[in-house]
């Protein structure tokens, strides 16, 4: 058949009536690489990347202002022949945490540096003693007074998160909002009730 003036008519590799092939301009995948991408999609995704915290470099916008002394405090609470084994941060300003101080005494001398107009964040540590072998646990503390001011609750509340995970590892935390509800029997029951050994002695390092 002779084509119309000014239309051009590609015969060349032109599939057969009938044959199943697709329509001129639409891609054909061959069985093989059909099943390649069928293979490729079972594949589990990876796994994300965690955020890393514990530098004001990648805490969403929290500054430690003592932040090198703070991060040596912090090593030293979590070793074990260390008398370090509290260290305390108060946030002091917007998106602003503060070193309030580190040393010995556990729980009851963390609970003594408390500031009753700020916030304050804390890590203790504290040894349990169980059959007859001393295992060391890390408590967290998050002292929020109840006076302190709603916007400074909502700034708070936001970076709550980050600001735990410049103290993790721990294995309990406390969020309290009184002095009178953290002591040395107070830590001891929960850390007894969270590894099972309640009728164990707990003891300060």
């Amino acid at each position: 058949m002779e084509a119309s003036a000014g239309t051009k008519v590609n015969t060349k590799g032109a599939p057969a009536a009938g044959s199943g092939a697709s329509s001129p301009g639409v891609s054909v995948k061959s069985m093989s690489a059909a099943a390649q991408e069928k293979k490729d999609n079972t594949k589990p995704a990876a796994a994300a990347r965690p955020a890393v915290t514990g530098s004001s470099k990648n805490t969403a916008a929290i500054t430690v202002t003592e932040e090198q002394q703070f991060k040596d405090a912090l090593k030293a609470v979590k070793t074990d022949k260390s008398e370090t084994d509290w260290v305390l941060l108060s946030y002091t300003a917007k998106d602003t945490l503060s070193l309030v101080g580190s040393g010995g005494g556990g729980v009851t001398a963390l609970s003594d540096k408390l500031d009753e107009e700020n916030c304050c964040f804390g890590l203790v540590r504290v040894t349990e003693l169980i059959d007859k072998s001393v295992t060391t646990k890390f408590v967290f503390i998050k002292f929020q007074p109840e006076t302190m001011n709603g916007m400074k609750k909502a700034q708070i509340g936001v970076k709550d998160g980050t600001i735990k995970g410049l103290f993790q590892p721990f294995h309990v935390d406390f969020q309290i909002q009184s002095k009178k509800e953290i002591s040395e029997e107070i830590v001891k029951d929960k850390v007894a009730s969270a590894s099972g050994t309640k009728n164990n002695t707990i003891k300060r390092d």
